[in-house]
């Protein structure tokens, strides 16, 4: 079966759960990063999760005959995508550290808006319509609320680090779109993760302070749920839905994402939810769903 019979297909209910159930994981990653941070330092966390996620997709691409050879002249583009990942990567953690999990959440799903931007100057044929403009509206209006909060100086500084992230975060993935067709994708997910997990492990060595501090089995889960069930499972899931169903399909559900960070914040690490932040929410998901689902009247 080729490409365009898998991407033609329908998603069954049962897909629909699963995508559902994989969004709401993939929206809670903020706040089992927040709870590893009580047990290790920040750069040290980052390391041991991209580590891992590196070695459990290492073992997936083999199991399956994955080829993980790069063709000549492909070194130089996994060497940008390592640099640009592990700055995104230390800024986040660095930013998270500094600001609400909730906060977090939100600003991250700037990414969308900021790729837009990037796509309409870089990508052939990937202009701003009507429709991409209302949505980038939306989207930055939400996070405008996010500012105006009246939060302290030290929460506001991770707020931007995080939104620096987002932009890093844009950056990346429209080199990606340039390039990804050289590549199997995997390829550009594994080699940053060679590259960036021992990187973080050896800075934390010499900046955390301490490296390690306690561990505990809400410790040992945080790092478990993002090392297995993010980094590395999800992508996998995710990936493979990709492959089989059409992407845009797929990406429907990404509203979900923020709506579980911010429920998952206040269960979990019982952090408060202000009506800047819920109206930042309402702003953000509505300039996702404008930006991934189809109207009439609209072009796409």
């Amino acid at each position: 079966m080729d490409n365009s019979e898998q991407n033609s297909r329908e998603i069954p209910i049962s897909i629909i759960v699963f995508i559902i159930i994989l969004s709401i994981l993939f929206g809670g990653n903020t706040v089992a990063v927040k709870i590893a941070f009580k047990g290790f330092g920040i750069f040290t966390s980052a390391g041991i999760r991209f580590t891992i996620a590196a070695m459990v997709i290492s073992c997936w691409a083999f199991y399956t005959r994955r080829p993980f050879r790069l063709k000549r002249g492909q070194l130089k583009h996994i060497t940008i995508l390592s640099l640009v990942f592990s700055m995104q990567l230390g800024i986040f953690y660095i930013g998270l550290a500094n600001t609400y999990a909730s906060r977090a959440t939100l600003i991250m799903n700037m990414q969308p808006f900021l790729l837009l931007i990037l796509a309409h100057f870089f990508i052939p044929g990937d202009q701003v319509s009507i429709k991409k403009i209302i949505s980038m509206a939306f989207g930055f209006t939400g996070v405008l609320l996010l500012f105006a909060d009246g939060f302290s100086e030290h929460i506001r500084y991770g707020d931007f680090a995080v939104l620096t992230t987002a932009t890093l975060w844009a950056i990346n993935a429209t080199y990606i779109k340039k390039i990804i067709g050289n590549f199997r994708s995997f390829q550009l997910v594994l080699y940053p993760m060679y590259f960036s997990g021992p990187l973080y492990l050896f800075i934390g060595y010499f900046i955390d302070d301490p490296v390690y501090k306690t561990i505990n089995w809400s410790i040992v889960f945080a790092m478990f749920y993002q090392a297995f069930i993010t980094a590395s499972f999800g992508f996998i899931m995710w990936n493979s839905l990709l492959k089989k169903y059409k992407a845009t399909s797929v990406h429907n559900f990404i509203f979900i994402m923020p709506i579980s960070g911010v429920i998952a914040s206040s269960l979990i690490l019982n952090e408060p939810i202000t009506s800047n932040i819920i109206l930042s929410l309402i702003f953000i998901i509505a300039g996702i769903v404008l930006l991934q689902y189809r109207f009439n009247g609209f072009k796409p």
